[in-house]
């Protein structure tokens, strides 16, 4: 169980004039988020441009860039949303729960990053979902310490047959490694051939769930449209594992 969100829930229970709480998981965790949001939302209303629902704001502790990203989203109530696997029909619901997740998975597996804009992909903010035809993409140029490089995610449906994924990866002259994990049906690809000569380093990985395809790209450079942007840090912001890990979260099933 979140500690944060009992503590909430336990403080909630002495200071607000609620009607008295159970001591149950469930009752906890229910309290600790409301607790949470009235807290979120009471301190950051004044500075907000874009004003979210009392119902819903993922604010947890993330670079300011990734904050001012969740405000993008409108009223989907972030915390319950990404527990939940069921199909979004619609984009502007599904764009929502991608930022959402990104927000925080990002966030905890890059804590000290800080999260630009993707010149690449001119009116895009960093790590915002947008739609476009049947997918969903958000991206970000990435600064740390290390330097500078980028995450690019997108989501679409896709039926391809496991068979015809396993087989690609079995093939003598394959060019990506195919994974699995135990109790979990996410397939995922990974891509990565290493550094080229001039030191640009991509990694790719896409993950497969139910009708859900994942494609998510890590590299060690800006994102460019001609692909010839050049080293800027020695490695990606993101290693193959965690890369793997972002990719194939329950959160990303759009399409079970």
């Amino acid at each position: 169980m979140d500690d944060n969100l009992v503590r909430d829930a336990l403080r909630a229970h002495v200071t607000q004039s609620e009607p008295p709480l159970g001591l149950s998981s469930a009752g906890l965790l229910d309290a600790g988020r409301r607790a949470r949001r009235r807290r979120v939302l009471a301190t950051t209303a004044a500075t907000l441009s874009v004003m979210v629902a009392a119902s819903g704001a993922l604010l947890l502790h993330r670079p300011a860039s990734v904050q001012q990203a969740s405000h993008e989203v409108a009223s989907l109530e972030c915390p319950d949303v990404l527990t939940a696997r069921t199909p979004l029909r619609d984009p502007e619901a599904a764009a929502a729960r991608v930022t959402c997740y990104l927000a925080e998975a990002t966030t905890k597996l890059m804590p000290q990053a800080t999260f630009r804009p993707n010149e690449a992909r001119a009116g895009t903010k960093p790590l915002v979902a947008k739609t476009n035809g049947d997918e969903i993409s958000a991206s970000a140029t990435v600064v740390d310490a290390g330097g500078t490089g980028s995450v690019v995610v997108m989501v679409r449906r896709d039926t391809t047959p496991r068979d015809e994924i396993l087989a690609r990866c079995a093939d003598e002259h394959a060019k990506a490694s195919c994974r699995t994990r135990p109790g979990s049906e996410t397939l995922t690809e990974v891509y990565d051939f290493g550094a080229q000569a001039n030191g640009a380093h991509t990694v790719t990985v896409y993950a497969y769930t139910g009708s859900t395809l994942v494609v998510a790209t890590t590299a060690n450079r800006v994102e460019s449209a001609d692909d010839t942007a050049p080293a800027t840090r020695t490695d990606p912001p993101l290693t193959t594992d965690a890369l793997v890990t972002l990719a194939s979260d329950q959160a990303l099933v759009l399409y079970p």
